[in-house]
């Protein structure tokens, strides 16, 4: 039978109304937006090559060599595997385990191997990196102003608040310093007060 909880999903409900988590999802949610399409092609490029490799390697099930007890096709006799080879792959996960094989059994295959490893981590890998730094770089570009706009707002709308008659008293301004001195929002030499 099913045993369903339901505090997991009101854990994470309860989570998602914290403003902090709201910022950052909606962050990760922009960032997945923008990889959607380079994503898009490297998944393409890793299933166009467990494809393309399973086709090649699996109906040669026999050894590399009598000295060598691999198969030559280790890690592509099924689409299946196939695809999870490529995924790790394409992360530098297996190398070169997952291509000796194939390449021990013919020496033609590392062309295809090399054009795999051109697409998908040479270049589909670091579009990914270059896309979550640039959106990285450009959330805090916005988050730094954003902040700097509310402080600036903080200290006029402050400012407002202790003048009388469009001055502000010595005294309150001294009162103002040793407070946000207190806090660590500046701090105030006290022979200047």
């Amino acid at each position: 039978g099913w045993n369903i909880r339901a505090a997991p999903y009101v854990r994470v409900g309860l989570g998602m109304m914290i403003p902090f988590i709201q910022r950052t999802v909606e962050i990760l949610l922009r960032i997945l937006k923008n990889l959607g399409q380079v994503g898009l092609f490297l998944l393409m490029a890793v299933v166009l090559f467990a494809w393309l490799a399973a086709l090649m390697l699996d109906d040669m099930p026999e050894n590399v060599s009598a000295d060598i007890p691999l198969p030559v096709n280790l890690g592509f006799d099924t689409f299946r595997d196939s695809l999870y080879t490529a995924f790790v792959a394409q992360t530098t996960g297996n190398l070169p385990d997952a291509m000796i094989p194939s390449f021990m059994a013919n020496r033609w295959f590392i062309i295809v191997w090399f054009m795999y490893f051109v697409f998908a981590v040479c270049i589909f890998a670091q579009v990914i990196l270059a896309v979550v730094y640039a959106n990285f770089q450009s959330e805090t570009t916005t988050s730094t102003k954003k902040a700097k706009h509310q402080q600036n707002l903080g200290t006029q709308q402050a400012f407002n608040w202790l003048q009388t008659d469009g001055r502000v008293s010595e005294e309150d301004f001294a009162k103002t310093c040793k407070v946000l001195s207190a806090t660590g929002a500046f701090r105030v030499d006290e022979d200047l007060m």
